[in-house]
């Protein structure tokens, strides 16, 4: 099995992809690995917080949907949706002046932001 490459942004496309997916296998296996990519990207993460990552609301969202026992707070699941779509289309938002590097609010390492990236580690 080669090595898993995806970036937080192709993870959260990812799980806003697979709400259209009818394969409850298919889409826990997916979610499996999405999960052990997820804690690669963001080690800091406890088990808690990785578990109610937008990212990982999303899929178990979908994963109750087809096990027919979507009975979640709908509030927070439309939270995690508006997250995981910020997370999928990141936003310009400084530039470093002495690199030109340009930061991403939503990508967590924002030196200005850097409060408001760290709500995105859950929701």
């Amino acid at each position: 099995m080669s090595e898993d490459t995806r970036t937080l942004q192709q993870l959260a496309q990812e799980s806003y992809d697979v709400q259209n997916a009818c394969n409850l296998m298919g889409v826990t296996s997916g979610y499996h690995r999405a999960l052990c990519r997820l804690r690669t990207l963001l080690p800091t993460l406890g088990g808690k917080e990785l578990y109610r990552h937008p990212i990982s609301v999303l899929w178990a969202d979908k994963v109750a949907h087809l096990a027919g026992t979507q009975f979640a707070d709908m509030d927070y699941v439309s939270k995690a949706y508006d997250v995981v779509h910020e997370l999928m289309n990141p936003v310009k938002c400084s530039t470093d002046p002495g690199t030109g590097d340009i930061f991403v609010c939503n990508s967590l390492t924002c030196p200005v932001h850097g409060q408001v990236n760290k709500d995105l580690a859950g929701v």
